[in-house]
């Protein structure tokens, strides 16, 4: 497979943008739900999710089976995790709390072999990316790592960290960029000041030319960010969307409003 036959680039290439869902259960049922559910892609989540280096393995089989760009945000930029990553199947690696330009040299240089960066051999699902007798070159022409932002450090450093060549992109951590500027942990944010540092990430995307996404829950608010300039939104994943359709058909039940809740649905509702 090469970088062109990603879901997501697929989409970029037709001018559209892309959807990817979060997973932060290690199971590979919910995997496999979430990817028929119409995304292009599904992230799973190695920092706050409970998912570890032997379940990624099977999650990333699922999703790619499936037609579906697995993902993967890795808990740092140290390269052993982003490499066992890599050999896990993922076709994208998201790195969070990127600040300065050197963590973003190091997620690029473990995402690529010799002589674009420094990944070791060792591919365990070398099928995963095409034939294997040219996996290498398949593999460099693959990966697409992005690094998130999410402080005032970063923000300060936007030119310095976009500039790493052989970067994708760059994803916006909603919460901890607006928490760590003093606004509050705000999620689907309309605060003014919060899309000002949206603009200023989105604008610096484009000088360096990488594509740029965001986490998102509301599909409403997913369409304000495509228009506002972002390339792709990571919108909702196992846990919420498992928690709200509960409530809702929960509420509903209650209130003995029949008609108020979430549609049926389950294994045996078709």
């Amino acid at each position: 497979m090469t970088a062109a036959a990603h879901p997501m680039t697929t989409r970029w290439d037709a001018g559209e943008p892309a959807l990817l869902a979060t997973a932060m259960v290690p199971s590979t049922l919910v995997a496999e739900s979430i990817q028929r559910g119409g995304v292009d892609g599904v992230l799973f989540d190695m920092q706050h999710g409970h998912i570890d280096v032997q379940s990624l393995v099977g999650l990333c089989q699922t999703v790619g089976n499936l037609g579906g760009t697995p993902f993967v945000r890795v808990p740092s930029a140290d390269p052993w995790m982003i490499m066992k990553a890599l050999d896990a199947g993922a076709f994208g690696i998201v790195c969070p709390l990127v600040n300065t330009r050197e963590e973003a040299e190091s997620l690029v240089g473990a995402c690529f072999y010799p002589p674009l960066g420094g990944r070791s051999n060792g591919p365990t699902r070398p099928w995963a990316y095409g034939p294997t007798d040219d996996f290498h070159t398949t593999a460099n022409d693959t990966v697409l790592p992005f690094v998130m932002i999410e402080t005032e450090q970063g923000m300060a450093n936007l030119d310095d960290i976009f500039s790493v060549p052989r970067l994708a992109g760059v994803v916006i951590g909603p919460s901890d960029l607006a928490g760590t500027h003093g606004y509050g942990f705000q999620f689907d944010s309309h605060d003014e000041r919060v899309l000002e540092n949206y603009r200023r990430v989105l604008d610096a995307a484009r000088r360096h030319g990488l594509r740029a996404g965001i986490f998102t829950a509301d599909p409403a608010y997913s369409r304000e960010m495509v228009a506002l300039g972002f390339d792709f939104v990571l919108q909702g994943g196992d846990l919420g969307t498992i928690g709200a359709a509960t409530a809702a058909g929960s509420a509903a039940f209650r209130s003995g409003d029949a008609g108020g809740g979430a549609p049926a649905s389950g294994p045996y509702v078709r």
